[in-house]
């Protein structure tokens, strides 16, 4: 069963009065409302008309959008809420507590369903859970559509299939490297990030651990063996880097995708992410300090003391980094390769315009916001729809 063609709204976004979910309503007015029908949805009515206010003082088309309220607690108005949509956008997170009923809620009323997600022992429980059911009912469900793990997942597919069709090469092997980007972390994607420790139990961390812990059952395994877990020299770039902090989830997440394509990437295909810092110095404090934070979200007994530290829910923190991605162990020549990092840079810019996931490669840095991946995004579930 495909979500139907007769639905009162193509799109409906969840979880509206949240950063994250603030962002998608804006790109939906400034960018949809001629084409898509569209909803704002949550819990508080109330904040939902502020949310919808404050956006008619400069978008004054924003005064037309419908609210729907619904309660995760509360299956029936969540799955009223998914009868009346093709697509539901959930943004509201931690997804652990807060995400499993509106799946459910989706599956049930046949509706495509997309998130911000970066929480992988939650996203392992759903697919076990729930897969055979939405590919019965023809329902598709989409995880990580943020930041986690958008700029990964895009970056990978270009670099790779670029190698294949422009230069006849397979890659063996891509590194991400991040720096400086600009983007904003609400108390919603905090406490995702913190769910991955405080709701799962220790038996799915082990198995989250696992690279390949996404993959179908009886999918081939690559080579990669785990996460980087020490500072690191980078002869191509000239930098230090570190592990970086989101690899654990982007990692697996592009793992699983080579292996849904039937590894199109290539059956031996290797992926890992990292972080750029000045020099080995800053490298060796930032390491320790970013041991020392994985251990204090492991430790219980600190627990409530991290959650009063979360920043308040909505407050944005602003985050800056600029990612680069460039290959490594490929079967080409350096001229060939730099030719490639032209030819993507030049590619990117002009048919993806707002992912800017490439600069790098040609050594100029853009600024970029966690909406211009859910933009694309938006325009994947309106071409499902």
């Amino acid at each position: 069963m495909q979500a139907g063609s007769d639905r009162r709204y193509h799109v409906v976004v969840w979880g509206a009065t949240g950063v994250v979910g603030r962002c998608v309503c804006t790109t939906m007015i400034k960018y949809y409302q001629d084409e898509v029908r569209w909803a704002m949805a949550g819990r508080n009515k109330q904040k939902l008309e502020e949310i919808r206010d404050d956006l008619a003082r400069e978008y004054p088309a924003a005064r037309s959008v419908p609210i729907l309220t619904g309660d995760a607690e509360d299956q029936h108005s969540l799955v009223a809420i998914a009868s009346q949509t093709k697509v539901l956008i959930a943004t509201s997170g931690p997804f652990a507590k807060l995400g499993t009923p509106v799946v459910e809620a989706c599956i049930s009323a046949g509706t495509h369903y997309c998130d911000v997600t970066g929480e992988v022992p939650w996203v392992m429980r759903m697919i076990k859970a729930h897969h055979a059911e939405a590919a019965r009912k023809g329902v598709k469900i989409v995880n990580f559509c943020g930041f986690d793990s958008v700029p990964s997942e895009l970056g990978t597919t270009f670099l790779v299939n670029h190698m294949q069709e422009k230069l006849n090469r397979r890659c063996k092997k891509v590194t991400h490297v991040f720096g400086e980007m600009v983007g904003e972390l609400g108390q919603g994607t905090v406490a995702s990030l913190a769910a991955a420790y405080f709701m799962e139990n220790s038996s799915e961390r082990r198995q989250s651990s696992d690279p390949y812990c996404l993959d179908p059952p009886d999918s081939q395994r690559g080579p990669d063996r785990g996460d980087l877990l020490r500072v690191r020299f980078n002869k191509t770039l000239k930098k230090w880097t570190i592990p970086f902090i989101m690899a654990p989830v982007n990692t697996r997440v592009v793992r699983r995708s080579n292996a849904l394509l039937h590894h199109s990437y290539g059956s031996s295909f290797s992926y890992e992410e990292v972080a750029e810092v000045p020099n080995v110095f800053v490298a060796g404090i930032a390491l320790v300090v970013l041991t020392l934070s994985c251990a204090l979200f492991i430790c219980k007994p600190l627990h409530p003391i991290i959650n009063r530290l979360l920043p308040y829910v909505g407050s944005g923190v602003p985050l800056r980094l600029h990612s680069c991605l460039y290959l490594t162990s490929c079967q080409s020549t350096a001229e060939q390769v730099s030719l490639a990092r032209q030819d993507l840079c030049h590619m990117h810019l002009e048919s993806v315009g707002t992912w800017n996931l490439l600069q790098n490669l040609s050594q100029h840095k853009t600024r970029i916001s966690a909406i211009d991946f859910l933009s694309d995004c938006l325009s994947a579930c309106k071409m499902v729809a």
